[in-house]
């Protein structure tokens, strides 16, 4: 195993302890850079893209006209690790940004606690940085942060949640970021508490945006007869962030609990346009063949089976769940 020493924070960077290391044939890998003492700041978490290496910290901070008080702020910074591989030198610092004084619409005179930051970059290099908010008067606030590739300067930070329920036992710790391959999309994700029970708000920033058509619910007998047809309702649910155009889709009966195009075909029918957000339900006529045999089976759906529109995800167009029958529901043919 090799292991080359530099100091790497350097430019507009207080230098700073560090390791490069090369540990692809440890059992029991290391950071591949290690920051250490002497930045005064704890990193939170770093992403690689590109041959970037993306990362935030908390530290400590002292603004103009804050009366010498030290208030806590995020630091991002972005380095170049193209030659990591290859050479003992500093690690070229590209971006190094600190921020949390203030947003655009707070009061000039109030310096904020920005903290617990969570950051990732899409192919792009767009950098979203996720972080939480506080000051003396007001709730802990979930706020975001962009640095669009070949800016210079942050965007002004949006608040994504505030409200009483991030301030209950102080669980409002960041708890992560990651990019979304496909949309570039960057997700935020951020435990909060609820009556007691602990939970997470995802947040999409950036990206495309697209539907994602999942069936919500169906209702049919749960006998069956041969021969015989029967009223059955199926609602099905837009949760992606844009307008799901009319489509069609079809109810199939499974001898097993997983829904497939080689199913035997109930109904097949359209279904009008979904907007984000909205559910929609269609009562749907299914008949039962004759030469169907008699035993248990599942009954689900299938939308989208023409591929109206891009989505979010096509494999949750059927199946959408976890859970026993993944959505679909049982029955009886006698």
């Amino acid at each position: 195993m090799t292991h080359r020493r530099t100091a790497i924070l350097h430019g507009g960077f207080k230098p700073v302890n560090g390791e490069q290391k090369d540990n692809t044939a440890d059992g029991n890998p290391a950071p591949a850079i290690l920051y250490t003492n002497g930045a005064g700041a704890n990193y939170q978490n770093c992403v690689v893209r590109n041959n970037k290496l993306v990362a935030a910290a908390n530290i400590g901070q002292k603004w103009a006209n804050n009366g010498g008080l030290v208030s806590n702020a995020v630091r991002l910074i972005r380095v170049d690790v193209s030659n990591f591989f290859a050479g003992s030198g500093p690690l070229p610092v590209e971006i190094e940004r600190i921020f949390g004084k203030s947003a655009p619409d707070d009061p000039v005179d109030q310096v904020f606690h920005y903290g617990w930051p969570a950051v990732a970059t899409n192919a792009n290099g767009d950098i979203v940085v996720g972080s939480v908010r506080t000051r003396e008067t007001i709730f802990p606030e979930q706020r975001a942060s962009v640095l669009f590739a070949g800016d210079s300067a942050l965007r002004p930070s949006v608040s994504i949640r505030r409200g009483l329920d991030m301030a209950v036992d102080g669980h409002y710790h960041m708890a992560g970021a990651a990019a979304d391959p496909v949309t570039n999309a960057v997700y935020l994700a951020q435990e909060y508490p609820v009556s007691g029970n602990r939970r997470v708000h995802i947040t999409k920033m950036l990206g495309t945006n697209r539907p994602d058509v999942i069936p919500l619910s169906l209702t049919a007998p749960s006998t069956l007869a041969r021969g015989a047809t029967y009223s059955a309702s199926l609602t099905v649910m837009n949760q992606g962030d844009a307008a799901m155009p009319a489509f069609k889709a079809r109810l199939h009966l499974s001898t097993d609990d997983t829904i497939s195009a080689f199913d035997a075909s109930l109904a097949s029918f359209s279904i009008r346009s979904v907007a984000p957000g909205e559910t929609a339900v269609v009562p749907v006529s299914i008949a039962i063949p004759r030469t169907t045999a008699a035993g248990p089976y599942y009954i689900g759906a299938r939308l989208d089976i023409e591929t109206s529109a891009l989505e979010h995800s096509e494999t949750n167009n059927a199946n959408p769940f976890l859970r026993a029958g993944r959505g679909n529901i049982a029955a009886t043919v006698q």
